[in-house]
């Protein structure tokens, strides 16, 4: 994944780079995202009625992140996986 924030308006851009495409990177591979308290989610849409939802929480207690990521269908949100992030 690579992050990158835009200084105006201090929202959050996200490019997963993985192997579920054959297409270049398309403006739909690109999630957005603001912050909202210690989490931020991303939306990645793929249809004006299919994305995918990744969203990271962090944990002030543990100093780790979850990493939550969803299907949406016709928004009806599906978890796909979660993920704990920690430094070693």
């Amino acid at each position: 994944m690579l992050f990158g924030r835009d200084p105006r308006s201090g929202d959050y851009a996200c490019l997963w780079l993985d192997n579920t495409a054959a297409a270049a990177f398309d403006p739909q591979g690109i999630g957005r995202g603001t912050v909202a308290g210690d989490s931020i989610p991303f939306v990645f849409h793929y249809t004006p009625t299919d994305g995918f939802h990744t969203t990271f929480v962090y944990n002030r207690a543990t100093h780790s992140w979850q990493w939550h990521m969803d299907n949406d269908s016709a928004g009806v949100r599906r978890p796909f996986a979660r993920v704990t992030l920690t430094r070693r």
